[in-house]
């Protein structure tokens, strides 16, 4: 009887489950940054002081209004809610690095940095899945982790890294992920999405 896969071990099983919850974890945590207002900041017009929401990193803002208990409380929220984040944040990547340590130890299915690196950023747009798909033999590791070993013959990674459009309807303001986005194809498990990176 042909074998189509090596089963993988107890142990990489085991890093698979905790790094999908870690990185499940941190990537909430990135996303809730991510819905942060870009910055807060009191100055000084005509003699009063107001509450701006910094919209860039160049400085663009809008005014949120007079010091008042309303921006007051406002700020406070905004200041607490951006400390409670980060160490989130910080905590989560920590758990995650030393997940990403074992799971490179035991020699797991992984993608190249660069694609990786793409992937994060789409699901941290939380496109990946529901607007865009991996496709082609990039596909390959997450193939592998859904059949529970490495598959046994598979084809050889190409260079290039080609994704695909997967929404009924395109959404232009999410492009910038990356440039290069082809149609059609298979779709890469959302859940294994990107700590397959070297």
């Amino acid at each position: 009887m042909v074998e189509y896969t090596s089963p993988y071990s107890d142990e990489q099983q085991r890093v698979l489950i905790n790094i999908e919850q870690h990185y499940d974890t941190w990537m909430a945590a990135e996303r809730a940054a991510t819905a942060l207002p870009y910055g807060m900041k009191w100055a000084e017009r005509s003699g009063k002081e107001y509450l701006y929401q910094v919209l860039d990193r160049i400085g663009n803002a809008k005014s949120l209004g007079p010091r008042s208990h309303e921006t007051e409380a406002a700020m406070a929220n905004y200041t607490s809610s951006k400390t409670e984040i980060n160490e989130r944040r910080q905590a989560s990547a920590q758990k995650l690095t030393e997940s990403c340590a074992l799971y490179r130890s035991l020699r797991l299915p992984m993608i190249p940095s660069e694609a990786a690196k793409i992937l994060r950023e789409a699901d941290r747009r939380s496109m990946l899945g529901s607007k865009l798909l991996v496709v082609g033999t990039n596909a390959m590791p997450a193939y592998s982790v859904e059949a529970g070993g490495e598959i046994n013959d598979a084809p050889t990674e190409t260079d290039d890294f080609d994704m695909a459009w997967s929404a009924l309807v395109r959404d232009d303001s999410d492009l910038g992920v990356d440039g290069n986005v082809e149609s059609g194809g298979q779709h890469l498990q959302r859940e294994y999405r990107t700590y397959f990176s070297g």
